[in-house]
């Protein structure tokens, strides 16, 4: 049931245009990972360090089937961070309160309209989204069962999170 409704709502309008607002700026630095310039952003040659290389590398490793950066590969990002928050917060609630809350929360968790505007866009929003929900679900993992394991896992997410926004810690506190 999870997986057509992420589908249906993450997916369409994926393809549906051009890149609008700044998808396009994250699309052409993105193709500049396919380049080679995968450890910083480049924008027409010249480093740009207003954001962290995590958006612009993951548009650029969901291009790479592809061969080049398009309005849909650069979008998928978003899709599969959406995603997985989706499921990240089924596994939550499913541990803690049982199957049917748990699929409640998950189908509801994306019925907003501003997730239904971020998903299909290139935009580094749902992104860092998907790795402050997944550090938030490790973290509670770790409290629960006092596991090294899902500590660090958790504080990999919030470096995930950092190296896709600078201001990724200020989520955490």
């Amino acid at each position: 049931i999870l997986v057509a409704w992420c589908g249906v709502l993450f997916t369409y309008g994926v393809a549906a245009g051009p890149l609008y607002r700044t998808e396009s700026l994250r699309a052409i630095i993105g193709r500049e990972c396919l380049n080679g310039n995968w450890l910083f952003p480049v924008l027409y040659g010249e480093p740009f360090l207003t954001k962290p290389p995590g958006q612009y590398a993951a548009i650029g490793l969901c291009s790479l089937p592809f061969g080049d950066v398009s309005a849909a590969s650069a979008r998928l990002p978003s899709v599969f961070a959406a995603t997985a928050a989706v499921f990240l917060v089924y596994a939550l609630f499913r541990r803690s309160l049982g199957e049917r809350p748990a699929l409640l929360a998950a189908l509801l968790l994306p019925t907003s309209v501003l997730w239904l505007d971020k998903v299909p866009s290139a935009e580094i929003d749902m992104t860092l989204v998907g790795w402050v929900t997944a550090a938030v679900v490790c973290a509670h993992r770790a409290i629960e069962g006092n596991s090294a394991k899902w500590w660090i896992l958790a504080l990999l997410c919030v470096a995930g999170g950092t190296l896709t926004k600078w201001t990724a810690p200020a989520f955490f506190y």
